[in-house]
């Protein structure tokens, strides 16, 4: 641990650079726990990783919980949908992740999918129908486009 109590793993994801992924994919391979909380965010890393598909599947392969819930109350999906990690959310509908996970303000994958369609957020991004289709794959029922 650093000495501020964080794993080296939060370390390496908060300030993430190409050479910063592979050392994350390096501290994985030697044992690093992919659920590791960081004591100041309540976060685990999974959270902090959408915007690098490649580190999400490698957390995911070394054992990352992708239905764990964060501390904002949702989880990692949830979350990229929100930040347009359309690519890191499309993985995890893939590997089975719930679709159904809402805080209590209601934040959920749903609140996010029904807001792009509505245009709340202004016109689609590229990924949303790709990721539609993904849930659509999955079992999920995504919001009409219409």
């Amino acid at each position: 641990q650093l000495p501020d109590r964080l794993a080296p793993i939060h370390f390496m994801i908060v300030d993430i650079t190409p050479g910063g992924r592979e050392a994350v994919s390096l501290l994985l391979q030697h044992g690093a726990d992919p659920n590791a909380v960081d004591p100041m965010t309540g976060n685990t890393p999974i959270r902090e990783s959408g915007d690098s598909p490649d580190l999400v599947r490698a957390l995911v392969a070394a054992g990352a919980e992708i239905d764990r819930i964060q501390s904002d109350g949702v989880t990692a999906l949830v979350n990229y949908v929100g930040c347009c990690h359309w690519e890191s959310a499309r993985y995890l509908v893939e590997r089975g992740a719930r679709l159904g996970v809402a805080n209590r303000d209601g934040l959920s994958l749903d609140y996010y999918l029904k807001s792009w369609k509505d245009g709340v957020f202004g016109d689609r991004p590229k990924g949303w129908d790709r990721l539609r289709a993904a849930i659509a794959s999955h079992g999920g029922q995504p919001p009409n486009p219409e």
